[in-house]
């Protein structure tokens, strides 16, 4: 894995929003030019503004199983105190745009943060008709009581 790659890593853990896909030759396609390549299905996001563009990011590479899917890493869940972070787009409405698009959803939890914040009523609100896609994990069970882990 190169730096740039290394950086996207690391990067999806905080407001950006990650995805990787297939092409012939790999590719770490920066912010606003990966809705304009006609090889990657995010066309329609330029609806969300210039600052949620400036936010995500993609590698993309050969592989055949990348061929059949495509992965996308949303920011994490704002709670508590960081709720009051203006993102400067309307994430609920980004997370319904990918939802409609999805054949599979996976909402990670982490066991030890199960406050219902704002945003992720919104989030879960914006899942509304694709319950059939959704997929819980409950991330870090194994850092918690088993008697906690019941009240889950």
């Amino acid at each position: 894995m190169d730096a740039e790659q290394q950086q996207l890593s690391a990067q999806s853990t905080d407001a950006t929003m990650a995805s990787l896909c297939t092409t012939q030759t790999e590719a770490v396609i920066a912010k606003l030019k990966k809705i304009y390549k006609p090889s990657v299905p995010y066309r329609g996001l330029e609806r969300f503004g210039v600052a949620f563009l400036n936010r995500f990011e993609g590698s993309m590479m050969p592989n055949a199983m990348l061929q059949k899917i495509t992965l996308v890493d949303t920011p994490g869940i704002l709670a508590r105190e960081k709720q009051r972070l203006n993102r400067g787009y309307d994430f609920t409405e980004v997370v319904k745009w990918f939802a409609e698009r999805a054949d599979l959803i996976i909402i990670l939890f982490d066991a030890h943060k199960l406050d219902i914040s704002d945003e992720l009523k919104n989030a879960i609100d914006a899942l509304k008709g694709h319950e059939k896609k959704n997929r819980c994990i409950l991330n870090k069970a194994d850092q918690i009581s088993r008697q906690k882990l019941m009240r889950v």
